[in-house]
């Protein structure tokens, strides 16, 4: 699942809270410096019309997220015997940080005007959180490791076995099912350390330690 769909289906109601209060408080700000006595009310959480999460690795367990978001508020406007309606449209910038525990969690680093997000070779990762490599890069790769673990492979094109190239590698492999919501997919890993998988049984996520060059599918 791409990442900006993702964010949208676990965590939008926590993008339109902190849009809200972002807009709230820019609001009675300026309110506090009028002439007259305005309050200003919103019942309702803002209406998002645009939105795009770009990522960028922070380290092994925690991702950079910055969120570009066009949204429209309704909100109404009382001073003494006058109502005004106002549907306030904002674009903003949000850094959020993604953690990946027992849970994953997405914490807010700071919102603020719509800004371009830069592109960074070092750090940027693909829709699908993987490191951006330019396509002569990947041909490289795959020419290499074909070369050395699948020759016939080259000599008559065909599917390449997970399997067989797991072990041609000396990998070790652990099988563990998809999360329903997305967020524990295919794993590889080149440390001994912690490794969140979904436990279908119990229903529940769960830690284990896996040790350098487990590829867990």
């Amino acid at each position: 699942m791409p990442i900006t769909e993702y964010i949208k289906r676990k965590f939008i109601s926590q993008i339109k809270s902190d849009i809200h209060s972002n807009i709230l408080l820019d609001i009675k700000a300026k309110i506090e410096t009028s002439v007259e006595s305005w309050q200003v009310f919103s019942k309702e959480l803002p209406n998002i019309k645009y939105i795009k999460v770009t990522p960028f690795q922070k380290d092994y367990r925690t991702i950079r997220l910055l969120v570009n978001v066009t949204s429209e508020t309704h909100f109404e406007f009382i001073c003494k015997e006058k109502t005004e309606i106002r549907d306030i449209q904002r674009k903003h910038t949000i850094e959020y940080l993604l953690f990946f525990d027992d849970e994953v969690i997405m914490s807010l680093v700071e919102i603020g005007e719509l800004r371009k997000v830069k592109f960074d070779s070092e750090t940027q990762l693909d829709s699908t959180l993987l490191p951006y490599m330019y396509q002569t890069k990947y041909e490289e790769e795959a020419e290499q490791f074909l070369n050395t673990f699948y020759s016939s492979a080259l000599k008559l094109p065909q599917p390449i076995d997970p399997l067989i190239a797991i072990n041609s590698l000396g990998l070790t492999l652990l099988e563990s099912p998809l999360s329903p919501d997305g967020s524990i997919r295919g794993q590889s890993h080149f440390r001994s350390e912690l490794a969140r998988v979904y436990d279908h049984t119990y229903n529940s996520y769960k830690s284990l330690v896996v040790s350098e060059g487990t590829v867990i599918l």
